[in-house]
């Protein structure tokens, strides 16, 4: 497996396309829109929670298959449906083309991963396993807490030092 750098990107004015309807393409777009992306969501059907986020207006949504032509334009794709030759197939054009794509059932053929987030007070503490999501998952719960203490005591700290200057 390829090393990766870890990057943050700003997302809020970048076209973000998620291929796909099901459970992993919501958890996909709730990350893009907690980074500030509108992304488009191309599937012949949504699951409730997509639903949702579309009926509120965090996403745009598309009913229907993908086609090549969707990726005109996008900075990042997330090829997230249950069809591993189309995520394969989404993938392939997306490289081909220069965009940066998180393929969700073969992490290896993407060429980007959206690393598990956590976000307290301003802080952003990113966790990237090279495509383990449970693993990601496990983390994440783990350092829940821990950020949240580490943030409150570092700021206690800084406010201390502050005052004694």
């Amino acid at each position: 497996m390829s090393s990766y750098a870890l990057i943050l990107s700003d997302l809020e004015q970048r076209k973000c396309l998620v291929v796909g309807g099901g459970k992993i393409a919501e958890r996909k777009c709730q990350a893009l829109i907690e980074a500030g992306a509108k992304p488009l969501v191309i599937s012949p059907s949504l699951n409730e929670g997509l639903k949702a986020l579309w009926g509120q207006g965090f996403l745009n949504y598309l009913c229907r298959p993908f086609e090549v032509k969707d990726l005109e334009g996008k900075f990042l794709v997330i090829a997230a449906t249950n069809d591993k030759a189309l995520n394969s197939a989404i993938a392939t054009q997306c490289k081909l083309q220069g965009i940066l794509v998180n393929q969700v059932s073969e992490a290896s053929e993407g060429n980007c991963h959206t690393p598990a987030t956590l976000r307290h007070e301003g802080v952003l503490l990113s966790i990237s396993t090279n495509g383990q999501p449970k693993l990601s998952k496990c983390l994440k719960e783990n350092f829940k807490g821990i950020l949240a203490a580490l943030v409150g005591a570092s700021r206690e700290a800084i406010t201390q030092s502050n005052l004694m200057r």
